[in-house]
């Protein structure tokens, strides 16, 4: 059998800082009455597998479909699976929750995931919208918190801005 464009079923994510853009902007048939924060478009997670839904190989996880097609999917990559990449749409309505990704040695010590960095693309903002990113060296708490309060670690927030974040840099 030949690749073929895959289509993949989306997973969906309830988080209280979500909303129902992802319905509104891409269509998608969101859960009634549930805030989604997060549309998981490509997953290969232990907890979560994208499931194809066109084609020949629906049904499939895409683990299976690396399975079988290797290193037509991954590129070179002889790592074979997990796919090491996750996208995701967001919609956050609120201000989300801290997250700082651990190292490679943390993962390591955990026996637990990957580093994680992360890109960023803004499809669509509401007027004053920030990301908060990223600490200075040696920042305490106290501080962090401070700046938190007081606005002085916000980055406006723009349509068709992008933005990366290392596996090792705080973030909202």
């Amino acid at each position: 059998m030949n690749l073929y464009p895959l289509k993949f079923e989306p997973i969906f994510k309830e988080r209280i800082w979500g909303g129902r853009q992802i319905e509104k902007v891409f269509g998608k048939d969101l859960p009634a009455d549930v805030k989604i924060g997060e549309s998981w478009e490509l997953a290969d997670l232990p907890s979560d597998k994208s499931t194809v839904v066109n084609g020949p190989l629906a049904g499939q996880t895409i683990d299976q479909v690396i399975a079988e097609f290797g290193t037509a999917i991954t590129g070179n990559n002889d790592d074979q699976p997990p796919l090491p990449l996750l996208i995701k749409i967001l919609d956050a309505q609120d201000v989300l929750s801290v997250q700082v990704h651990p190292d490679a040695a943390a993962c390591k010590r955990m026996a637990k995931g990957e580093p994680k960095t992360e890109c960023w693309y803004i499809i669509d903002t509401q007027p004053g919208a920030v990301i908060y990113k990223g600490l200075k060296p040696g920042t305490t708490k106290q501080q962090f918190a401070g700046a938190i309060a007081d606005g002085t670690c916000r980055w406006p927030a723009h349509r068709g801005n992008s933005a990366t974040v290392g596996h090792d840099l705080p973030r909202l």
